[in-house]
């Protein structure tokens, strides 16, 4: 039975994703925290609902036993995973009827290979029966010997017999000299070469198998060809690391096909727009966090955090809707589109998503649904989950937390098998990386952290990035920051924060909870630096105020952090700016000058990054020089809009950030490739 270890925070509601192997039978481990605090489960109830990749729902309420601020879920029959794909399931505690709260969980089922494959047993069948003739013409020649004896009367008795006896040998010598059960075990059993068509039989001292019916062809020198043998291959049974997929059911054999199925893995968390949706307000607010407690006035309110609307793009939402109000509502959620993203009504109200919630004052509810955009990106600029509420005067609380889907292609491991045993002659590029993620890939399930700006404050980057290796990013950023406010919090080392970032959207100092149990720590900034003299290799902040100093402070103060984790394991990497295109806040691109009059450049800015960095010993990836964004390529991978626009970011002409479309891939890409050599 298979133990599948989760942690989960009241404060942190982070989406965590295991795996396990299909049909597999389970034992959850979940321990339940609150800001890193234990929390006392005595006297709760305990539920889960789980949902299957086929949305089959199964509620489990059974063989749960507390242990202080664990919960262990005992004997998750291998119904539950008995279809591969994404599982999600939801935790309910409740104390006293009330609910306390709930928590979303994901579990990865990874297909498993089962081989029950029909045995050819023709040859072996007809040794066997030419064994016992030859065991029953054994005691047929014993018992005429005894008869001989009691009649050596008869005239010529021992004539006949010797006879008898001299057809029995060479019988039995034709039978040795034919085959003998091993004998045929061994020719079922070595390793041939693989081939897909009778004219690809070429050495006549090989033995082949012709993939296409699975058959051994031997060379016949009397008619100088390759014949068709009456043995498939492994006909007794598979070797290991090996499968004859012609011994496979139709189903299983077409998955050997280079037509591939498309599977939804769940990426970072996106940043959600600050501005809300209000059917009863006439534009949009702005609010602070991700919570808003609305008290509907008119017929109707609706309200949900607006994204970044891409059509045909997938987004997983988590809505936590808790009525906070003195009277019961009915609600149902609704895709709504808009024209802007950071202001204006609503332009469309789309389709209803699930069902009518009654909810009880005091109550809660947590529901988990994926979307798919249907309009145009061009026309309605974002989208929105949004509560529909038909009750005058309720006061219903909406936290939501949006995760885009990718879709990437699935191999399933019957491929793989196949194509390591050869029997398949391609490799697609999806199918390529999913063997380096299985079977070469250091970063596979690795914890990373990422330390950054705005172009990583956005979690775009970071999705890609997971996807090619399998790691799980946690992203310490914010827009509009530079070196030190990233490692000492927007307040200094000494100012007040919240646990994570506050209501006010403040960024907390980086702690030695943020570096512990990492295996690699990415700092990508310097963007927000150009203004800085360069400085050189002993510089360190604040003594020396230059960017060579403060890139050397960052570097103290992680290894610090980690000298206090007990993490000094733990790599580093680097990564410079890349070559940027104007932009409202510095009115100059990457190979401008700025200030006026210092000689200061973008790439020098780079280049003295990363001459600390390796002064230090730290791995550096150099986007200036090896990203491929500069002037020829700014239209393909930045996120540029109307030159026309005088409006700020980011509806500037903005040739700094990145597009969704290619040019956060594209980075993502570089980051991954590089994590590789380390």
């Amino acid at each position: 039975m298979r133990k599948v270890k989760y942690k989960v925070d009241f404060s942190n509601r982070e989406i965590i994703v295991k795996s396990a192997m299909q049909n597999d039978s389970l034992t959850l481990e979940i321990e339940v925290l609150d800001n890193g605090e234990q929390v006392s489960l005595a006297d709760s109830n305990i539920e889960l609902l789980w949902v299957k990749p086929d949305n089959f729902p199964k509620k489990i309420s059974e063989n749960i036993t507390l242990q202080n601020n664990k919960i262990i879920v005992n004997d998750v029959d291998a119904e539950c995973t008995s279809v591969s794909g994404i599982c999600n399931f939801e935790l309910t505690i409740k104390k006293s009827d009330k609910q306390i709260s709930t928590f979303p969980l994901t579990l990865k089922v990874i297909q498993s290979v089962i081989n029950n494959p029909s045995v050819e047993n023709t040859v072996m069948k007809l040794l066997e029966d030419l064994i016992i003739a030859s065991n029953n013409g054994e005691n047929v020649l014993v018992a005429m010997d005894k008869w001989a004896e009691e009649h050596q009367d008869l005239e010529n008795i021992a004539d006949v017999l010797s006879s008898v006896k001299n057809s029995v040998k060479e019988l039995s010598s034709q039978i040795a000299e034919k085959a003998n059960k091993n004998d045929v075990a061994n020719l079922s059993s070595v390793t041939p070469e693989f081939i897909s068509s009778i004219d690809e039989m070429i050495d006549t001292t090989k033995t082949y198998v012709n993939i296409t019916d699975g058959y051994i062809y031997l060379y016949n020198s009397t008619t100088s060809n390759f014949e068709k043998s009456s043995l498939q291959y492994q006909a007794t049974g598979l070797s290991d690391k090996s499968v004859d997929i012609t011994k496979l059911e139709e189903k299983i054999q077409n998955k050997f096909e280079k037509e591939t199925t498309e599977t939804d893995i769940i990426g970072g968390e996106l940043s959600i727009s600050k501005y809300m949706i209000n059917g009863v307000d006439s534009t949009s607010k702005v609010v602070e966090g991700n919570s808003l407690a609305y008290t509907t006035n008119t017929t109707y309110g609706t309200y949900g955090w607006i994204f970044e609307n891409i059509k045909g793009k997938k987004y997983q939402i988590i809505s936590t809707v808790e009525n906070v109000g003195n009277i019961s509502a009915d609600f149902n959620f609704m895709k709504a589109y808009k024209a802007e993203i950071s202001g204006g009504v609503v332009s469309l109200n789309g389709d209803i998503v699930g069902e009518m919630v009654t909810l009880d004052s005091g109550v809660s509810v947590t529901k988990t649904y994926i979307i798919t955009s249907d309009q145009d990106e061009t026309i309605y600029k974002g989208i929105a989950l949004c509560i529909k509420c038909n009750i005058n005067g309720a006061t219903l609380k909406l936290t939501q937390t949006v995760n885009e889907i990718n879709t990437v292609t699935s191999i399933s491991r019957l491929k793989m098998i196949a194509d390591v045993a050869n029997v398949a002659n391609t490799l697609s590029p999806e199918y390529k990386k999913e063997l380096f993620n299985e079977f070469f890939n250091n970063w596979n399930g690795a914890k990373v952290l990422a330390i950054g700006d705005s172009l990583t404050s956005a979690k775009k980057w970071q999705l890609k990035t997971t996807e090619l290796l399998g790691c799980y990013i946690t992203t310490h950023a914010k827009g509009g920051k530079g070196y030190i406010d990233l490692i000492d919090g927007e307040n200094g080392q000494d100012g007040d924060y919240d646990n994570e970032t506050d209501a006010s959207g403040i960024l907390r100092p980086l702690s030695v909870d943020d570096v512990a149990n990492k295996k690699l720590i990415i700092v990508y900034a310097g963007y927000n630096e150009r203004h800085m003299i360069y400085g050189g290799i002993g510089d360190v902040y604040p003594t020396n105020n230059t960017l060579a100093g403060k890139v050397q402070y960052v570097i103290n103060s992680i290894y610090s952090l980690l000298e206090q984790a007990n993490n000094l394991t733990c790599k580093l990497l680097f990564i410079t700016p890349h070559c940027v295109g104007t932009y409202g806040y510095v009115n100059v691109d990457g190979y401008g000058e700025y200030p006026t009059g210092t000689g200061r450049t973008l790439e020098g800015i780079s280049e003295t990054i990363k001459k600390i960095a390796q002064y230090n010993n730290i791995e550096v990836l150099d986007l200036w020089h090896n990203s491929g964004i500069g002037k020829f390529t700014w239209d393909i991978y930045c996120a540029k809009t109307p030159a026309s626009a005088t409006a700020p970011y980011p509806d500037n002409v903005d040739l700094v950030h990145l597009n969704a479309s290619a040019g956060y891939p594209h980075l993502g890409t570089l980051i991954a490739n590089k994590i590789k050599t380390m």
